[in-house]
């Protein structure tokens, strides 16, 4: 049977809805990485970290029902990884030009080609 009920649409809707959210959040948080980057002294370590909870914490809320525990369990750790204080704060070290700024800035440049371009 094609036909959906109204639960499901309802689900479908705010699973949309859910996604766009996500994908505007991940979008804001790209494009402030890439703003740090590119503005010397603007880091705030605190604004990084709360962005990157949103998107995990709406990635988490549409994984949830689909993924494992263990799964879930492995998003939280990337989570904790990326945010991480020290390696933000090593990855905007406007001080050092180390390896890690290096492909700081090669990620920031291809991620802003890729937003110029509409491909995220």
């Amino acid at each position: 049977d094609l036909r959906m009920g109204r639960r499901e649409f309802m689900e479908a809707v705010v699973s949309t809805q859910s996604t766009g959210k996500l994908k505007n959040k991940y979008k804001t948080t790209v494009l402030t990485v890439i703003s740090f980057h590119e503005v010397q002294y603007t880091y705030d370590q605190k604004l990084l970290s709360k962005y990157i909870s949103s998107v995990f914490d709406l990635l988490r809320q549409l994984l949830r029902r689909h993924m494992s525990p263990k799964n879930v369990e492995r998003i939280e750790l990337v989570q904790t990884a990326l945010s991480d204080s020290s390696l933000l704060d090593s990855l905007f070290d406007y001080e050092q030009d180390t390896p890690i700024t290096q492909h700081v800035l090669v990620i920031c440049d291809r991620v802003r080609s890729l937003i110029d371009n509409d491909k995220i």
